[in-house]
């Protein structure tokens, strides 16, 4: 378990709430990693400083907005560093923990691109359906879970795990960005309630595939380089044969036909992505 894979952990490791297998493979994790045992001892250090207070704290107006801003100018850093083909970055809506910890000084240094520092004030939430939204270019995955709910994301081309997270609890507004050049499709997945969703995400460049012949995977790849729009399947037999020709400028249109032979339809959905659905 690497440093990445273990900040998804912290939470449900520090409360008690973590599964056998889960706790051992992180226990490990914290003898063997000195990444792991340095960044969650300061985890632990900030959590407990959290439970210690015993007075109210008079917050700015604003300081959740400045936390906020300077915990995503911390993932946009990393993320230019390292440059990886997939950007999946979790960010539960926790800023009041962490604002809060940030008066009185300890969290100075801590963030994550892809964990939380708690769940505090974050119970007795609804479940609500996974809701995939395209804004001003990005990608977003919005969802909450009342109970334990483990959402993994999956590269379908290779079976390779993007993120996963501990849902439970929380509201989760994760920024999807593929910064390959061709479009790229994921499996989002639940571990209860819900069927996995198909995401094609657009890369970097436009890459036009008009006419093709493959899989309900593939067309969807074509349609995200062509339209330049996230596309997002709810069926989970997106190896079933196709073909297309988009021959039309809009989207929803051009793919009217193919889908309607294999029983789905397509819609606009969310700020212009194409949401792909049984009849």
């Amino acid at each position: 378990m690497n440093l990445n894979r273990a900040r998804d952990f912290y939470s449900a490791y520090y409360e008690g709430s973590l599964d056998q297998g889960l706790r051992q493979a992180f226990e490990h994790a914290l003898s063997n990693e000195s990444e792991v045992s340095a960044e969650y001892g300061q985890f632990v250090r900030i959590m407990d400083e959290l439970r210690r207070l015993d007075r109210p704290v008079e917050v700015p107006s604003d300081l959740h907005l400045k936390i906020r801003e300077r915990v995503d100018a911390h993932i946009n850093s990393k993320s230019r560093k390292t440059s990886p083909s997939w950007l999946f970055a979790w960010k539960p809506f926790t800023y009041g923990v962490v604002a809060t910890a940030a008066i009185i000084g300890v969290v100075a240094s801590f963030s994550s691109n892809r964990g939380s520092i708690g769940t505090a004030g974050l119970i007795d939430v609804p479940t609500s359906d996974p809701v995939i939204e395209f804004n001003d270019g990005t990608t977003v995955l919005k969802f909450q879970s009342a109970g334990p709910n483990t959402v993994s994301v999956t590269r379908v081309e290779d079976g390779s795990i993007i993120a996963t997270v501990q849902a439970g609890g929380k509201r989760i507004a994760s920024p999807l960005t593929n910064s390959s050049e061709g479009a790229e499709l994921v499996r989002i997945g639940f571990s209860s309630n819900f069927r996995p969703l198909y995401l094609a995400v657009p890369g970097t460049k436009a890459k036009a595939q008009p006419e093709g012949k493959g899989t309900l995977a593939d067309m969807m790849v074509a349609m995200a380089d062509q339209y330049r729009v996230p596309i997002v399947c709810e069926s989970t037999d997106v190896l079933q044969p196709t073909e297309w020709n988009f021959d039309q400028a809009d989207a929803v249109q051009a793919s009217s036909d193919e889908l309607g032979s294999l029983g789905m339809k397509a819609a606009a959905h969310n700020g212009g992505l194409v949401w792909i659905s049984s009849k």
